[in-house]
Formats: structure tokens, sequence, C-alpha cells
């Protein structure tokens, strides 16, 4: 079946959104559930709990209005226009859906002909011949290829560069002003969508003390997850295939918490802790982003925030280089305000001392880690040094990567 609306066409045989220029949208996993759930709905307005059932009917992790946000404000980056209209705890799709039997279209059709004249091709004897040339320049170029990422993509510069943060008290955390600031922020970006129960997960602003620690200069990039998984043989990260996401000198997204540990261990290190993150972020005057007290819209690979669309100021439209990067901390560490969230290694609780703001998921009975920095999705409110989200440790995103620690 396809779904057509004015700015985008569901493709559900293939899983496929297409922008309304006409090409693929980066939506996987519950952005894509929810968008399928409401065209099948047709103009319906759809209760949240409804939604929720259709879209994680196991019941796998209650589904927040905080997860609701993220999942709308995604979808809305990805097809550059706010297309949900929501009221009283219902969702629906502004605009007409038409749904229509899927039929082949002229560029599958082209395809299956192409596909014909190479099986004749492959026949014809005379053609053996260049095959086996083909096939000849294929096994030369995959001897150089091995030869190149093993004396230059596997052991680039990036690997093991680590920054030491020395011990000492920080200031973490925001204050209830700092709080509401935030949320006015995200409201002129977002629209609807900012909710102040989300921000209020980072109170209250406090002195803590941190062990000294060294952390990764740099997010964990491609190449080096490749060499992970060539020598343990570990599964594939989501969006490997993907060619906006998968240049070796990105940061690796479609990662899962156990997999950012698993990958740390590896190399001897460790997921950083929520406060030695923040730390490394902020320095020890809390600033809120990592350069400053000033938003800098130059200062860190973000999006374009409430009217949805991907902010290309910096270049890239998608994550940046890893070695790329104008959002230094005073630590001297790079991309912590936006490129890719981070994995780090902390359960969502209340820090302590919160004696007033209580999260719904908290006390969910689900254990939720948590991941910081924003991303290439997100700008200002959501590039604070002091956010925290959640999500499951199984969870995995295409803005979701990590960086590594270890004890000195």
């Amino acid at each position: 079946m396809r779904y057509k609306h004015p700015f985008f066409t569901l493709d559900t045989e293939r899983k496929i959104i297409y922008h309304q220029s006409g090409t693929e949208t980066l939506l996987s996993g519950r952005a894509y559930d929810f968008l399928e759930f409401l065209c099948k709905s047709g103009s319906d307005k759809i209760a949240v709990s409804d939604i929720e059932e259709a879209i994680d009917p196991d019941g796998e992790k209650p589904i927040s209005d905080a997860n609701f946000r993220q999942i709308t404000t995604k979808i809305a980056n990805a097809l550059g226009k706010d297309i949900f209209g929501y009221k009283e705890g219902r969702y629906w799709i502004v605009g007409d859906v038409a749904a229509m039997e899927r039929e082949t279209d002229f560029l599958e059709k082209e395809e299956l002909r192409k596909k014909m004249q190479r099986t004749s091709y492959f026949i014809n004897k005379r053609k053996i011949l260049i095959l086996l040339f083909s096939v000849s320049v294929i096994s030369i170029s995959y001897l150089f290829y091995n030869f190149f990422r093993e004396r230059y993509l596997f052991h680039s510069e990036y690997v093991d560069e680590m920054i030491l943060v020395e011990e000492g008290e920080f200031i973490m955390g925001s204050n209830e002003q700092e709080i509401e600031q935030a949320v006015e922020v995200c409201k002129k970006e977002e629209g609807g969508y900012c909710l102040i129960d989300d921000y209020q997960t980072e109170y209250p602003k406090q002195s803590i003390f941190v062990k000294a620690f060294e952390i990764d200069k740099r997010e964990v990039s491609n190449a080096e997850y490749a060499m992970f998984i060539e020598k343990t043989k570990a599964s594939l990260p989501d969006f490997w295939s993907n060619n906006d996401l998968n240049q070796a000198n990105q940061p690796v997204v479609g990662v899962s918490w156990y997999d950012a540990r698993d990958y740390c261990g590896w190399v001897n290190k460790r997921l950083p802790t929520e406060q030695e993150w923040e730390k490394a972020a902020r320095g020890e005057v809390g600033n809120v982003w990592p350069w400053g007290n000033a938003w800098n819209d130059q200062f860190s690979n973000h999006g374009m925030g409430g009217e949805p669309g991907y902010d290309e100021g910096d270049g890239y439209k998608f994550s940046a280089p890893i070695g790329i990067a104008t959002d230094v901390s005073p630590y001297g560490i790079l991309n912590m305000s936006g490129n890719v969230y981070e994995w780090v290694n902390a359960d969502f609780k209340a820090y302590p001392n919160n004696d007033k703001y209580l999260h719904d998921d908290y006390n969910s009975g689900v254990i939720y880690k948590v991941f910081r920095g924003g991303s290439y999705y997100y700008t200002a409110a959501d590039s604070r040094a002091a956010v925290r989200n959640a999500e499951r440790p199984t969870f995995k995103d295409d803005d979701i990567g990590f960086r590594c620690a270890k004890d000195v």
C-alpha cells in the first residue's frame, strides 16, 4: 500500500518514506511506525494510548510525552514540515492522505529491464571474458583496500586520543530559572512539543566532585568501530549502509547502549559517567554550552529546530567528521554540543538533592540509559551541556553514538 500526502509518500511494502522532492528520508523504528499508523487512520484523531499500543504492542517500554515529542520532531525534521496536529491527548495528520494499492512504478520496471539485460549479457560468451577481467580488477582493488585499511584507516590519528580532566568540583545541572528559559527557547524553535518535565530532570544546579579521568577528544568514528566489528564479529550498526552516515570519519551511529559499552571495553576503556561527561562538556564553572553561556549558531553541527529541517550552515546536513568542530569545551574536547548524541554510563534517575521534580520515567519499572549532547537534528535548547535524554539500552537511532573514558 502507498499513502500519498502533499509533503510525503509512504510505501508500506518497502517501508520507505519519500520527501515531497522525491528523496528518501531517514526514518525508522518508532518514528516510521508512528507515521504509518496515522496514515492508516486517515483523518481520524487518534488517542495517545491507541498509538502507543499500535507501535509498541508488547509494552516493552511505556512511551512518555517526551518520547512522542522526539518522534514527531524527528518526522518533521525529515519531511521538512510539521504535519501533525495535537489536542487533548490526540494526534492526527494535517492534510489529506490518499491510500492506493501499490503499483510497480517506472523506476522498478526500468530496473527489471536492466536486470534482464544483464542476464543475457552474461550468457553471451564474448562477455564472459569481460567478466573475468572485472573479477581480476576487483580482486586487485580488494588487496589495495586491505593495505590502505590496515595502514591508514584503522590506525588514524584519532585512535586513543584522550584528554585528561583533573579531579575537582564543577557546576552540574540547572536551576529553575535556567530550566524555564530553556523551555521558552525550545518553544520558539520547536513549536508545541516542549514539555517542562523533560528539562526539570536537570534540577538542581549543584557543585559535584569528580575524580580525575580521561575522555576521548572525539566521538568514536565509523572507521574505529569497523575495526571492532572485524576483530570481534560484532553485529553491524543500524544505518551502516546509509551513505549519509557511513563515511569512515563520521561518528558511528545506530548503536545501542550495550554496543557502546562493549566497544569501550574492547579498547580497555569504559563509557563516561553522566557527571564525567557533563564536566568534560561545560568545565568547572558550568558553561551552558561548551564554548560559553551565549548561543552561537556557528559553533556546532545542529538542526533548525521548530520549523523542521536540517541546518547545513556548517557544510554538513547530517553528522560532521569527528575531527571538525568549533564547539570546543574548556578542556579541548570536541563535538559535545550537537553532531550526535552520546550514550553515557548512567540510569535515568533523579539527581541527588532533587526534592521536587519527579519524571514519570524515574519509577516506571523500566531501565532507561542516558544519552547526552544534542545532535544534528536539534538546536540551542537541546544542545546545552546540561540536557538529559534517556531510552531503553537496546534502543538505536541515526543520531546516537558515543565516546569512551577511562580511570587514571
